[in-house]
């Protein structure tokens, strides 16, 4: 995260100082959270349970933090994107598609990052807690869930604000779950009126 964070900074440091402080800002966030996503997935995928339960149970005190300050860092984005759009009133139409598709990538890139982030807790959340009766409660009996698993719980969560056929165990299971269903409603909300708004710019032009 370190890395895809110092990178970020770096491009919105670099770019043009004509496109204007607020899309240079994007650019680098886009940066950043491409690559933390392109990484963070592709170490998911080729995880075996042994890796997950093992990053699960390292830098454990740190998890809250993080988890915290992407999602307010992700939320901030959105505002951001908000003032993009109003900025592209008057403009060519090349230079509104430009900045669309920023705006596009931005809204795609941090409504995957937030389900992404919280796989991560989840996979925490679950070795954390007495395996043999775990916070997350797979109908697979004593299934040790992989990243995929964690996966497929977190983004039903992202997509449909529900747990599907996973139970829940705990006051620390129940609470991150509630927290992610808002942020999920939040954006999901979000990404709908800003997609409406931008096709309606694209046709007004």
């Amino acid at each position: 995260m370190t890395a895809a964070i110092s990178l970020g900074f770096v491009i919105a440091l670099s770019s043009p100082p004509s496109l204007g402080t607020l899309t240079r800002v994007l650019i680098g966030w886009d940066t950043g959270v491409w690559t933390f996503l392109a990484t963070i997935w592709v170490q998911m995928l080729t995880s075996t349970r042994d890796d997950v339960r093992l990053r699960a149970t390292i830098n454990d005190e740190n998890a809250v933090t993080v988890l915290t300050v992407v999602c307010a860092a992700t939320v901030a984005s959105v505002v951001a994107i908000v003032l993009e759009l109003g900025s592209t009133k008057g403009l060519a139409l090349e230079s509104k598609i430009m900045r669309s598709g920023l705006t596009g990538l931005t809204i795609f890139g941090a409504w995957f990052l937030i389900p992404t982030i919280f796989t991560q807790h989840y996979a925490r959340i679950y070795y954390a807690s007495d395996l043999d009766s775990p916070a997350l409660d797979f109908p697979d009996g004593n299934l040790q869930p992989d990243y995929l698993d964690l996966l497929y719980f977190s983004f039903t969560i992202a997509l449909a604000s529900q747990t599907a056929d996973i139970g829940l165990r705990g006051r620390s299971a129940r609470r991150t779950v509630l927290a992610q269903s808002i942020l999920a409603f939040y954006f999901n909300v979000t990404v709908l009126g800003l997609c409406v708004n931008i096709a309606a710019s694209m046709v007004g032009s």
